[in-house]
């Protein structure tokens, strides 16, 4: 018979997991006082079989930005919404389907950071080769990349077609006219200002010629009497009205002139503005040979005394200054007393008025 002996205690149980348990078999029970102890044996299975693989993961894919009232209901989304994510307007939180319900991940997106330093990009060489590349050297500490570029060597491209007639441009509508205040008039021409622009003008065109008859009562037959001494005697003064441009005379004449004395010269000048200023035109004599000289006409062409350059003539009217313009006979030498005569046949003079350029 056996009784059964109930003994109050508390059951510890220790499971011992260790590979030589199978080899002992055994637990232990350890009864000390009120409290007992066992070890009971724990067998450890050998690893299984791999399982099948499980699915890809889902890379993140956003949804347009929605406030929180607009989220989707759960209920009607589908296991192909898994991955999807919803911002939520104003905030850097997102909300993304679990395939059972919506969760929301705060502050997905993170803060927005400072500024960062503006890039410096620059160009370094640039030339022409066959094969087209860039190269880009970096300098991190300063933001900058400098790209040097090899560009494809230029072909010549075909003509293209003809582009249509562009409406009728007005010069006055045009970026480099001005008129300086004076509006264009028939008559005037279009000139470059020099400051590079173009503006009407009116053309320096001569406005003719002053012809002057030894007829005129004006106009001296002169005669020195015997052995005359003098250098110069007038024939005729002729007045050139002003003009309002700058202007040099053109003469042309003749003067008939009769000469006594051996080795005489006599010459017919024109002279501006007196008797003794700037030559503008000359008739030369002859060398007298005979004590009794002979009738001879002097042709007058312009000529000068003097050098200057151009554009700075000594011969030049000043616009709307008037002028006179004097006719002399002009002893050159001689070595006998002598005596000189003109006669008003054939004498004319041919004064042309002829605009000049004038140095500022």
């Amino acid at each position: 018979m056996v009784e059964k002996l109930s003994i109050p205690a508390t059951l510890n149980l220790v499971l011992t997991d260790q590979w030589n348990i199978r080899e002992e078999g055994r637990g232990v029970l350890e009864i000390d006082g009120d409290s007992i102890t066992t070890s009971i044996p724990a067998y450890k299975g050998e690893p299984g079989a791999p399982g099948d693989p499980g699915r890809d993961g889902l890379p993140p894919r956003f949804r347009e930005p929605v406030t929180e009232a607009e989220l989707p209901d759960p209920a009607y989304l589908s296991p192909s919404d898994m991955g999807w994510f919803w911002p939520i307007v104003g905030t850097t939180d997102v909300v993304t389907y679990n395939g059972l319900d919506l969760v929301r991940i705060e502050d997905y997106f993170g803060s927005r950071g400072p500024a960062g330093p503006a890039p410096k990009v620059q160009v370094g060489t640039v030339k022409v080769g066959p094969v087209p590349a860039v190269t880009v050297v970096d300098d991190p500490a300063n933001s900058a990349a400098t790209l040097s570029f090899i560009l494809p060597e230029p072909r010549e491209g075909k003509t293209g077609p003809r582009g249509e007639v562009g409406p009728a441009a007005s010069i006055e509508d045009s970026t480099d006219y001005d008129d300086h205040g004076t509006p264009a008039a028939a008559g005037t021409v279009l000139t470059k200002h020099s400051d590079g622009t173009w503006y009407p003008d009116t053309p320096q065109l001569s406005p003719g010629v002053i012809k002057k008859s030894g007829a005129d009562s004006d106009w001296k037959a002169l005669d020195s009497g015997l052995n005359w001494s003098g250098d110069t005697m007038q024939v005729v003064i002729v007045t050139v009205p002003a003009q309002q441009f700058p202007w040099e005379p053109e003469v042309f004449g003749n003067i008939d002139v009769k000469c006594d004395g051996i080795g005489l010269v006599v010459d017919a000048e024109v002279r501006l503005g007196a008797a003794s200023g700037p030559l503008v035109a000359k008739g030369a004599g002859d060398q007298n040979e005979k004590i009794l000289g002979e009738w001879k006409t002097l042709t007058i062409v312009p000529a000068a005394d003097g050098t200057t350059p151009l554009g700075a003539s000594n011969t030049t009217v000043a616009a709307g200054a008037s002028v006179d313009l004097y006719l002399l006979l002009r002893r050159r030498y001689s070595s006998t007393g002598i005596t000189v005569k003109s006669r008003k046949d054939n004498g004319f003079l041919r004064i042309k008025v002829e605009p000049v350029v004038v140095d500022a």
